[in-house]
């Protein structure tokens, strides 16, 4: 897939918008499109997002990884001179083809050979490809009419930005369902429509030991994994702060584990070499890396951000065939269980994939949508008819052996 040169970045420009129905913000707002995060001062965009895992350094660290297919700007929206709304960008040619079956697929690729930008569009995408939500930042003084109006300004930028720069497909990636009730109204205004993407797991920990949590796991669940543990006594595990030293294993690792995943999300699987190297340095403590060691090898690694109130799990990597014989998945697992209840930390968020081990480990799910408009005459209403066909939940395999027993949290 072409991707675009890290030139093709958006030049900095201003938007004024009315501010419409709210009363509540005395000045109109002013809409800009930033090259990168670096451009809005970090004290002023980490107030905008107090509980966010993250922050303006992992944006600011996304920027600097050499991703082959994305490249990464940043909204800011302000009123009177002061930041009110921000979130990141990111531009990518994609084939919207990509979550279709093989069959479909096998038709995209004879429209590509005779009609590539039929299949291959360039996409302004509001969120970012390296996380599981789209962060929207909003200051904590706004009130409802006030976010609404901010965040009615950072669309309204996003679809002017993408008229100039000449891109037609605009996409909000992994909107959560709890913020539907006060997104959702903006973006059905704005002629967007929304198809269910990939949804998130979260495993609750009320609990005060590790062997409390196992008591609230099935009595099969929990009987496999005291046996799991028995077998692994030769394991020992770690936490650190840096992967100096075993930078490049931890990368042979995260791939020999991709190659072993049920589904593939291409673009969006992509980690650029040096990610890691990356996302540890640039957090300051916060993202650290579990460990596993099997004598003075290496078989496992589960790199995560620690929050005030949840850990959120970025990427794991397993040796194999080593990871199967020494159950390290599930003593992976275990460990960072017990990692966070010795820290009282209440929850781990732990991705969009491997959904019906996630659910007998005892997580929800949290539904996630992909809001999506694509602006042509012709082209978006053809695309709003076929939008439904590319929902991202129905390709995933474990999604559809769960089918109506999947763990699901209540609808919002």
């Amino acid at each position: 897939m072409a991707a675009f040169p890290s030139t093709d970045r958006p030049v900095s420009e201003a938007v004024l918008i009315d501010l419409g129905a709210s009363q509540h913000l005395a000045d109109a707002l002013e809409g800009s499109v930033h090259a990168s995060v670096s451009e809005i001062s970090r004290d002023e965009w980490n107030v905008l997002y107090p509980s966010a895992p993250h922050s303006w350094d992992f944006y600011r660290a996304a920027e600097r990884m050499p991703a082959r297919s994305f490249s990464f700007s940043a909204i800011a929206i302000r009123s009177g001179g002061r930041l009110t709304a921000a979130a990141p960008l990111f531009r990518v040619a994609y084939r919207v083809d990509a979550p279709l079956g093989d069959g479909l697929r096998k038709a995209g690729d004879w429209i590509e050979r005779r009609a590539s930008s039929m299949v291959v569009m360039p996409v302004l995408g509001l969120g970012s490809p390296l996380t599981d939500e789209c962060e929207i930042g909003f200051a904590p003084s706004l009130d409802r009419e006030g976010r609404a109006a901010a965040f009615a300004a950072i669309i309204d930028t996003l679809t002017r930005h993408a008229a100039k720069t000449g891109v037609r497909v605009l996409v909000l990636k992994d909107v959560r369902d709890r913020d539907r009730p006060w997104s959702e109204h903006v973006l059905t205004g704005a002629g967007f429509s929304r198809v269910p993407s990939l949804p998130t797991a979260t495993l609750e920990l009320p609990f005060d030991s590790l062997d409390g949590y196992l008591q609230s796991l099935s009595p099969k669940m929990r009987s496999d994994l005291r046996r799991k543990q028995r077998q692994a006594s030769g394991i020992w595990s770690e936490v650190r702060d840096s992967i100096t030293g075993v930078e490049d294993e931890i990368e042979h690792l995260y791939w020999q584990t991709h190659e072993h995943r049920k589904a593939s999300y291409e673009l969006f699987d992509e980690v650029p070499r040096g990610y890691f190297r990356e996302l540890m340095r640039g957090l300051d403590g916060r993202a650290k890396v579990l460990l596993l060691h099997s004598g003075d090898r290496l078989v496992g690694f589960n790199l995560f951000i620690v929050e005030r109130d949840r850990i959120v799990g970025k990427h794991m990597g397993l040796r194999y065939p080593d990871a199967r014989t020494l159950n390290a998945y599930f003593i992976n697992w275990l460990e960072m269980v017990r990692w966070c209840i010795a820290r009282r930390i209440p929850a781990m968020q732990v991705g969009q994939s491997s959904y019906v081990l996630k659910a007998r480990l005892g997580c929800t799910l949290e539904r996630s949508w992909i809001y999506a408009r694509h602006t042509g005459a012709f082209r978006g209403p053809l695309f709003r008819l076929l939008a439904p066909l590319a929902a991202f939940d129905r390709f995933d395999p474990d999604l559809r052996a769960l089918g109506t027993d999947a763990p699901y949290a209540p609808r919002m």
